[in-house]
């Protein structure tokens, strides 16, 4: 498994900064095009917009440059997709100018796999693919994804670390993505009294905790981590993925090897 760290200084960095003993922490010097505020002595983090609130808390993180997307998954607009290779129905969802499939694909091809081999996982996950498989696995009128159609994605919903830097990571923007259900919750704190805000898959993307296959082979992290592959033609044996994970306020895009198998979200051409 090719995954580079430098994130996770960047992490440390930002957050510690963030939580330290000032009510409010300055984002700029952490990296930030805007400051983040975190105030409060509550145990649970908030998005500004009321329809991420949750419990009672008083504690917000609340971002200067960007509204924080507030749809509420009700008037989230679906439509469905036919494969009309096998069969299968798929729901899918408009979010700004893009229209993704709400579920992750589940067609069978050469190198795509169920996790740990169960039908009942491709089921529920859907199936897991190699890069080139992956490349070439979205039904007509649909693709797979670029990192830039991905950042179109991620950006109303939070902040980027640094918009300089060639790190790819955004703050808070996996609870709007991510299921309601289903992902392991992550109970213990960061830092003092802050704790990870519950998932509101406010944009009915409905990101589920599929895992992955690895090169080796074996499968590691269903119900902790979701990666999606990327479109890229940058490097021979080095892909890049995106990542969701159960204990992070981040998504954040790595080079992964081509043969590790990933979960696909195809979006309309």
């Amino acid at each position: 498994m090719h995954k580079h760290i430098s994130f996770a200084f960047l992490f440390l960095t930002f957050f510690f900064g963030a939580c330290g003993d000032s009510e409010t922490s300055a984002g700029i010097e952490q990296g930030l095009s805007e400051p983040v505020e975190v105030t409060g002595s509550s145990s649970i983090v908030k998005f500004s917009s009321s329809s991420f609130a949750k419990s009672s808390s008083s504690s917000k993180v609340s971002s200067n440059s960007r509204t924080v997307l507030s749809q509420n998954p009700t008037e989230c607009e679906f439509g469905t997709l036919l494969d009309e290779r096998d069969g299968q129905t798929y729901k899918t969802i408009k979010i700004g100018d893009q229209v993704w499939m709400a579920e992750n694909l589940n067609y069978e091809m050469d190198s795509s796999f169920c996790y740990m081999n169960s039908l009942d996982s491709c089921e529920k996950y859907g199936r897991l693919y190699t890069y080139y498989t992956a490349d070439e696995a979205c039904p007509a009128g649909y693709h797979l994804p670029t990192r830039e159609e991905f950042a179109i994605l991620m950006r109303p919903l939070s902040e980027r670390i640094n918009e300089k830097s060639e790190d790819w990571s955004y703050y808070m923007a996996p609870f709007a993505l991510k299921a309601t259900e289903g992902w392991e919750p992550y109970t213990k704190p960061f830092h003092g009294d802050v704790y990870l805000p519950a998932s509101t898959n406010a944009t009915c993307f409905t990101a589920l905790p599929a895992g992955y296959r690895m090169s080796g082979p074996g499968f590691k992290n269903a119900g902790r981590e979701t990666y999606f592959w990327c479109r890229d033609d940058h490097s021979e044996g080095l892909r890049i993925a995106i990542d969701m994970s159960y204990d992070t306020f981040f998504v954040t895009s790595y080079w992964w090897d081509d043969n590790e198998a990933f979960s696909v979200r195809c979006i309309k051409d």
